[in-house]
């Protein structure tokens, strides 16, 4: 067996706007080919496969928080996607494409805190996300559908979640500690 890869990968990057608030976009993509060499006859390369992966990425979104520290925040929002393809050249078999394997994601989220005072911060977060992907190796077949394969059915994943969390934290103990270069108050 023989394989070759080439693959690409690109990020871009995010900004600030101010110490209460900032703004941001990420996104990506990346590119793999590979491509398989082998052999069914033990001797000779008789089939080959080249596959093509490609993802895209981006995920936005605003921080806030208030100058006094009351209130603090985060609305975000997600996306990606991938497809695969998949092609075999068989002297056995002939050639062809499978179809391509695709996946998607959507979501976002939205997180709030408040600081109730110096021990005590309540928080709410709120996040959704939308998974969907094709995949046909799964997608058709059922116990008993190959007459080679014995199985107990799957599906390809899709889901749609909304999750809700309201959590606080509160700290015990003095306030809070001094620098070790900040000398301590005389009486």
């Amino acid at each position: 067996m023989r394989s070759s890869e080439r693959s690409s990968h690109k990020q871009f990057g995010s900004a600030s706007i101010d110490d209460a608030a900032s703004v941001y976009l990420q996104g990506s993509y990346e590119d793999q080919e590979l491509a398989n060499f082998n052999s069914e006859a033990f001797g000779t390369t008789d089939w080959n496969s080249q596959h093509q992966d490609r993802f895209r990425s981006v995920d936005a979104g605003v921080r806030f928080g208030k100058p006094d520290g009351k209130f603090d925040g985060n609305v975000s929002f997600r996306y990606a996607k991938g497809t695969s393809e998949i092609g075999v050249n068989s002297s056995f078999s002939g050639g062809g494409s499978y179809p391509d394997l695709d996946t998607e994601l959507t979501g976002g989220e939205l997180d709030l805190g408040y600081q109730v005072n110096s021990k005590l911060e309540l928080r709410f977060r709120l996040r959704y996300e939308d998974f969907t992907s094709a995949d046909w190796a799964l997608e058709g077949v059922a116990p008993a559908t190959i007459p080679t394969v014995l199985t107990l059915g799957a599906n390809p994943y899709d889901y749609d979640v909304v999750v809700t969390t309201l959590s606080f934290r509160y700290s015990f103990g003095g306030g809070a500690a001094k620098p070790a270069d900040e000398p301590e108050a005389q009486p």
